[in-house]
């Protein structure tokens, strides 16, 4: 709604992939049609994809994780985010830990093999 509104050129996503996942929505297959829907509402506005990993405690709190071990679908996610427009998105990620940089570099590699 946001970026209809505003309308401007200048206004862009980053599309923070573990913030859409939630305790109700977790299972692979409510993730894999949430990306449908994330690539139809932004599509060609993202401009950064936001890594974090994540699962969720019994009584639902955030609990953080490794990315090998997050709950969040990134095998759906990198699909959705192959069919965007856009021939390079910059990654940021959160809570990044230099002893595992090249786990990191290798589990978002292997989306691309």
């Amino acid at each position: 709604m946001v970026l209809d509104t505003i309308a401007s050129p200048n206004l862009r996503v980053i599309c923070d992939l573990a913030n859409y996942v939630g305790p109700e929505n977790a299972s692979v297959d409510a993730q894999r049609r949430l990306w449908d829907k994330v690539g139809s509402w932004y599509g060609d506005k993202i401009v950064a994809v936001h890594f974090k990993g994540q699962a969720f405690a019994p009584d639902g709190g955030l609990l953080h994780t490794s990315l090998e071990d997050s709950l969040t679908d990134y095998a759906g996610a990198f699909a959705m985010l192959r069919q965007l427009p856009q021939d390079a998105l910059p990654v940021l990620r959160e809570e990044a830990v230099p002893a595992r940089a090249a786990s990191d570099i290798a589990f978002m590699r292997g989306f691309f093999a």
